[in-house]
């Protein structure tokens, strides 16, 4: 797998033409251009990263894959008040150790799930509907969302897998939230959704010299 760097950025490149660039402040995913699967289609960018997003390590980078870590959203306990939205990972500047590759592919369909409606006020609500949209201002936690999900647009989508989180977040701000966020632009909110799997409902506690993976493995559809 062709890596290269810079003293800011990862680049991965493969021989199809598709391509990764990882921003080392906040190991940041900002570009994965890929062709659909099984079909003779044109390289395309598959992630939003809004035109007014800083990239001079100067705050988090709007768009993109980041890394929220220890927590998702704001601090909600005392302890962790000192760091901002999402904690501190994805504004710290990371180091490439090494490349690895991993084809471990994996199913699960769960039905009924429950997730909490932060638009109602952290309302718990049974999903009920075969297909989530994002047609009106989104964000929802789904609790045990299981591992698998499939992002379907016009001309192509994204199957996400995610190993070691039970939750996933649904989250569109459209023109209602998007416009009071400073480094969204205009109109951006129509161009993406945010699926994120994570720990977003439970704290995972790891002892001292203990370990836990986290992965997810995005593919074209």
């Amino acid at each position: 797998m062709p890596v290269s760097q810079t003293d800011k950025i990862v680049t991965i490149s493969l021989a199809n033409g598709s391509s990764a660039v990882i921003y080392k402040y906040g190991a940041t995913v900002t570009s994965w251009k890929a062709p659909n699967a099984g079909a003779q289609t044109p390289v395309t960018e598959r992630l939003f990263l809004s035109s007014k997003a800083y990239l001079d390590g100067s705050k988090p980078i709007r768009g993109g894959i980041p890394i929220a870590f220890p927590f998702f959203g704001p601090p909600s306990r005392e302890e962790d008040k000192k760091m901002g939205q999402h904690g501190y990972a994805r504004g710290e500047v990371w180091e490439l150790l090494r490349t690895v590759m991993d084809n471990e592919a994996g199913v699960s369909v769960k039905f009924g799930l429950t997730y909490l409606d932060k638009t109602r006020n952290y309302a718990e609500t049974l999903e009920t509907r075969d297909e989530v949209d994002v047609r009106n201002y989104t964000d929802a936690v789904y609790k045990d969302a299981g591992s698998d999900f499939d992002i379907k647009y016009p001309g192509g989508g994204i199957h996400i897998h995610a190993k070691g989180f039970k939750d996933a977040v649904v989250w569109n701000p459209h023109a209602e939230a998007g416009r009071a966020i400073a480094d969204m632009e205009e109109g951006g909110w129509d161009k993406y959704i945010c699926v994120e799997p994570g720990m977003a409902t439970y704290w995972n506690e790891i002892p001292a010299k203990g370990k836990w993976d986290g992965q997810q493995v995005l593919k074209t559809l």
